[in-house]
């Protein structure tokens, strides 16, 4: 009898999870370093594509160069200026990403110090503590006859 209702408990368990599906695994929140990380990715992407459209750009100067005056050095100036536009937005693009890398790092650097201003108080409370202990093993009265002891000895000296 306790056999067949875990059965059937197990049955329905697998039928409830067919029609509506188990829950899914929440995606944890991203880090700084993730954030920083991802930022620096699309960075190296975009200094890419203007390290290549430099390259074009290049080449079209040398073909202006080989280029007599008319309509062939008229259609490499169009190119050229098209070419120029890319690299000025990809250029913005790049300065974009650079000052939410800064505006991240600046984030990660109030984070972190908040962890060291926690740990620096963490670490004052457990020696004031240990100071503490040790002022109770402390002996006043002897440490008075000690010193006295002590004068006493430099005077007679």
């Amino acid at each position: 009898s306790s056999r067949r209702t875990v059965l059937i408990g197990a049955s329905r368990a697998a039928t409830m999870h067919r029609l509506f599906g188990t829950a899914k695994e929440k995606p944890k929140d991203p880090t700084l370093d993730d954030a920083v990380s991802s930022i620096d990715k699309r960075g190296g992407s975009v200094d890419a594509r203007i390290q290549a459209l430099d390259k074009q750009l290049a080449s079209y100067k040398e073909q202006l160069k080989r280029t007599r005056p008319g309509l062939a050095q008229q259609r490499i100036k169009q190119r050229a200026a098209q070419v120029i536009k890319q690299k000025r937005m990809y250029e913005k693009q790049r300065d974009q990403l650079y000052s939410q890398a800064f505006n991240i790092d600046q984030a990660k650097f109030a984070q972190d110090t908040a962890k060291d201003t926690l740990q620096t108080v963490q670490v004052m409370k457990a020696t004031s503590k240990a100071l503490k202990k040790e002022y109770k093993r402390i002996n006043l009265d002897e440490l008075e006859r000690v010193q006295d002891d002590m004068a006493d000895r430099k005077s007679v000296v």
